[in-house]
């Protein structure tokens, strides 16, 4: 088999030139895009933050909490960490419901 001669640097200019190359693939959408439509619909259903979290509060932690305790603020951070939630507590009950927060989670 003979051997074959390497183009030199302005014919390999030029085939390069000519071939169509396939075109890059777009990245994936952004998480948040497709999740937008699923979180308004969410939020229409069950209401958003901490209104709608004291409307439920005896469902969520009976009715003997929900004398006790009453939610303040629910944050959600970014970068999926977890969110946190702030709750107002009459008195000495607060020992109480340290003891019980994964319960109430």
């Amino acid at each position: 088999m003979p051997s074959r001669k390497l183009p030199t640097l302005a014919e390999a200019a030029e085939i390069l030139a000519r071939r169509r190359t396939r075109p890059a693939r777009r990245p994936a959408p952004p998480a948040g895009r497709s999740l937008t439509p699923l979180l308004k619909a969410l939020d229409e259903r069950f209401g958003q933050g901490p209104g709608a979290l004291q409307a439920r509060w005896p469902d969520i932690v009976g009715a003997d909490l929900a004398r006790r305790t009453e939610p303040v603020k629910l944050s959600s951070p970014r970068g999926g960490a977890p969110g946190v939630l702030e709750i107002r507590v009459a008195g000495p009950s607060a020992t109480l419901i340290q003891h019980r927060s994964a319960e109430i989670l």
